[in-house]
């Protein structure tokens, strides 16, 4: 579906995406291109649409229509994919931003002109889900605050607090509570009131292992305290669970747990423990947890290089995306093996240094301005690389999902501590580890069947070096990070019945294995 263009609307398509985005068992964002060519090719939604083209606000201001403007607004498979989806599209966020100050204008000054609380709940969901990323000018920061403070007073109509809900989120008025108990903003509440103090409420049941001591893993905490990473909205939950496969299984950092819970709901009967550095992001993930009735997760903060401390060994280990946030990786990794059972298999996720050139670009520019990873000088980041000529350096880390959301775009371009990899430095650190390569999950067909011409002596795809030779020639192949199995090298015949299990229930395409 990722892959689908709408080039022509299509009201039977337009009602198959709704029924989509309302599911409760699919990762709505997966539907976003088709969404967006649904709006884009509407006649209906041409007096919306067809101010994408001015991206100045005086000229978008002058160019809409607002009795026409507002008959799109009432469409409700808009605000539908508002309320789920990112949209990944810089000229969409532009469309979005001017909408946005244009609407807070009118609520200011014309308030008989706004539209209903329901598109308004709408916009404020969407800024909500990511996490209030959108160029804010000082003149809209006044009016903002003027309304706060109305808010705040509790003389504020329903079509005002909406539409500061689409700046700053609910919970953090005075008058939260009050607010809470409105039910025409019902899921605009729930999303900005309810749930952020239902995971404050569950941090105190989360259990320390060790006191986060160190300097580097204190600053990565607080970094993911702020901006919990990645605020998710919905997940697919594969079909047939596995109730036959059991035993130990850790995700070493965890986050806010999307993937662990697809997993947990895939493997009822594997006890998975969850650890992360941050609170808030795991509050995030046990608010979830419960509401998919996920009961086989059990959480605990805990910094990697103090695994021992939990007394006790896993089947199999996740750690994605997380070692090369460390100040020593090979320690992590080295944590990691020391709480794994003979014959047990490790999932790893390092970066990849070809496939964020562009990142590394964006590190200098960030660098070469003074911006500090705070949400204002995010915003000014992301708006300079909107401004950028197509062939600028740093251009490309806009075609990033995690551009579009604050937290996600600090994770992309901001962290204070991160480390690349190359196929052949990856084979260095399992050579110093005893480690051995099983394979990449890649889930790309055609890079697959590349690879397998051009290194036929490989069928099993284990060479790394061959592997480094194909990203030199695709050098995005990893664009997300090298995901891949391995296990010691005294074990990679031994079986494992967890990860026969796991592998049989095909949640992912590992290279050169078949029965994956």
């Amino acid at each position: 579906i990722r892959q689908i263009v709408v080039q022509n609307y299509n009201p039977s398509v337009k009602s198959a995406i709704e029924l989509c985005l309302q599911s409760p068992v699919v990762a709505r964002q997966n539907f976003w291109q088709a969404w967006h060519g649904l709006i884009v090719t509407s006649d209906h939604m041409r007096p919306l649409s067809g101010l994408i083209k001015y991206r100045d606000f005086t000229q978008f201001c002058e160019k809409l229509n607002s009795a026409k403007l507002s008959a799109c607004l009432k469409d409700p498979f808009l605000s539908l994919g508002l309320r789920t989806l990112i949209l990944i599209d810089a000229d969409m966020e532009i469309l979005m931003r001017n909408l946005r100050r244009w609407l807070l204008g009118q609520i200011i000054e014309d308030p008989g002109q706004a539209p209903s609380p329901s598109f308004l709940c709408a916009l404020g969901e969407h800024c909500f889900l990511r996490d209030y990323v959108f160029f804010t000018t000082a003149d809209e920061l006044e009016k903002v605050e003027a309304l706060k403070t109305k808010v705040e007073s509790g003389d504020a109509r329903d079509e005002e607090i909406a539409m500061l809900s689409a700046y700053i989120p609910l919970h953090i008025l005075s008058n939260a509570k009050e607010i809470e108990g409105k039910v025409t903003l019902k899921s605009l509440v729930k999303q900005q009131i309810t749930n952020p103090l239902t995971e404050q409420a569950l941090k105190k049941d989360i259990r320390t292992v060790q006191p986060i001591g160190r300097e580097t893993s204190q600053a990565v905490r607080e970094m993911y305290e702020e901006n919990p990473y990645p605020r998710w909205s919905s997940i697919t939950i594969f079909p047939n669970p596995d109730v036959e496969t059991t035993g130990n299984y850790l995700v070493a950092g965890c986050g806010t747990c999307k993937a662990t819970l697809q997993f947990a709901m895939k493997f009822p009967k594997i006890n998975i423990t969850a650890i992360d550095l941050s609170l808030s992001s795991m509050a995030y993930g046990m608010r979830r947890a419960q509401e998919f009735s996920v009961e086989n997760v059990t959480f605990a903060q805990c910094d990697i290089l103090d695994l021992v401390e939990l007394g006790q060994q896993f089947d199999a280990i996740d750690c994605s995306g997380v070692l090369h946030h460390m100040k020593d990786p090979v320690a992590g990794w080295r944590s990691l093996l020391s709480v794994l059972r003979p014959g047990g298999r490790m999932s790893i996720g390092l970066y990849s240094t070809r496939a964020r050139r562009s990142i590394h670009a964006g590190w200098e520019y960030i660098s070469e301005k003074g911006y500090q990873p705070g949400a204002e000088d995010i915003r000014q980041f992301r708006d300079d690389v909107f401004a950028m000529p197509d062939d600028h350096p740093v251009k490309p880390v806009s075609q990033r999902v995690d551009f579009y959301n604050l937290s996600q775009c600090r994770d992309l371009v901001f962290h204070i501590q991160e480390s690349t990899y190359t196929p052949e430095e990856i084979q260095k650190i399992l050579d110093e580890l005893g480690l051995t390569f099983e394979g990449f999950w890649l889930g790309n067909p055609k890079l697959e069947a590349e690879f397998l011409r051009q290194f036929p002596d490989d069928p099993g795809m284990r060479d790394l070096t061959n592997w480094s030779a194909l990203e030199e020639q695709f050098p995005n192949m990893f664009n997300g990070m090298f995901q891949f199995i391995c296990s010691r090298k005294t074990d990679s015949e031994v079986s494992n019945p967890t990860w026969d299990g796991i592998l049989n229930g095909k949640i992912f395409t590992l290279t050169g294995q078949k029965t994956a």
